[in-house]
């Protein structure tokens, strides 16, 4: 994740990507209407990470497109658009030590890096018109077959905006790694993803997802927060996938 790479060249087939800065006024971050210690806190992840600039804004454009998909009202998109932005904030609460850590992580440092979600929900719990962002945050790392974090919810137990955002997600997250530039290379982030379908995401969701036309937002650096957690040389793969998502 050090290591920062440069994205392929762009094609005509890639929307330009705007990646809001948290420390500055933009039509984006006002529409959030989101609370300045919260956008403090985010500028802050994006400072120290920052292979994660832009990620949360790119996880709220592809959860909204779900979500509009899926008949969401105006209401309920504007709150996905929080939650999705959001959704990495439990991050500042870990320590860098992890966050940094250059390979594998022990499994007593894997289960504190696991536990972001939950400190999310308490760091935004100050601010009412926060909360339904909050709960969805919580249970973005669960997994349809039961085997996520951090409660182990399975299938429909987990809020429905929950399983989007995780689809949205883990979709940036590929894109980061294969250095998304063009159609060919969202096609092969689309078919990992659905390697997953009925084990960590909604068939259904997923499924609806991957028939929508993605505009590639590129991404600011090469590399991706899963591969801090896992190792910068380590190839991606299904098990990552899995593991980390």
């Amino acid at each position: 994740m050090h290591a920062t790479q440069q994205p392929d060249k762009r094609t005509s087939d890639v929307m330009e990507p705007c990646h809001p800065d948290p420390t500055k006024a933009s039509p984006f971050l006002e529409e959030l209407a989101l609370p300045h210690p919260v956008s403090a806190l985010i500028a802050r992840i994006e400072t120290t990470l920052p292979a994660l600039r832009g990620h949360g804004y790119r996880t709220s454009v592809y959860a909204e497109a779900l979500g509009r998909a899926c008949g969401f009202s105006e209401t309920a998109l504007f709150h996905l658009r929080q939650a999705a932005y959001l959704h990495d904030i439990g991050l500042t609460c870990i320590p860098s030590s992890i966050l940094r850590h250059p390979g594998p992580l022990s499994g007593d440092d894997y289960a504190i890096a696991q536990s972001h979600p939950r400190h999310a929900v308490t760091l935004l719990a100050p601010w009412p018109s926060l909360r339904l962002p909050a709960i969805w945050i919580a249970h973005h790392h669960e997994r349809w077959d039961g085997a996520g974090y951090p409660f182990g919810l399975r299938g429909d137990l987990i809020p429905v905006e929950s399983r989007i955002i995780a689809i949205a997600d883990a979709f940036d997250q590929l894109c980061i790694q294969l250095h998304c530039a063009q159609a060919s290379d969202r096609s092969l982030a689309l078919r990992l993803l659905r390697t997953s379908a009925h084990s960590q995401f909604d068939p259904q969701l997923l499924d609806q997802f991957c028939r929508l036309p993605h505009p590639i937002l590129v991404p600011v650096d090469g590399l991706s927060l899963g591969m801090l957690f896992m190792g910068a040389g380590k190839r991606l793969t299904e098990n990552f996938i899995r593991i980390w998502l």
